[in-house]
């Protein structure tokens, strides 16, 4: 889907509990790919079931950060 180059992806869980990622048409190739697996992040790690969105994203970079080989 196009979007605003500033939102990369966002998923939705369904009412039937399934997941929809979507992702930006815009981005690079590589982007996407990074995109999905930020999203797949979140549903592996439950993040539905929270509610501190900012907990949320933070945990979620560090998370992309670390598997792109970027340790604090």
């Amino acid at each position: 889907m196009d979007m605003d180059t500033c939102v990369h992806a966002f998923v939705r869980q369904t009412p039937t509990d399934d997941y929809v990622i979507i992702i930006n048409a815009r981005l690079s190739d590589q982007a996407q790919r990074e995109a999905f697996q930020h999203e797949m992040w979140h549903i592996e790690n439950h993040d539905f079931e929270k509610s501190d969105v900012q907990a949320i994203e933070y945990e979620a970079h560090k998370h992309d950060k670390e598997e792109r080989g970027f340790r604090p």
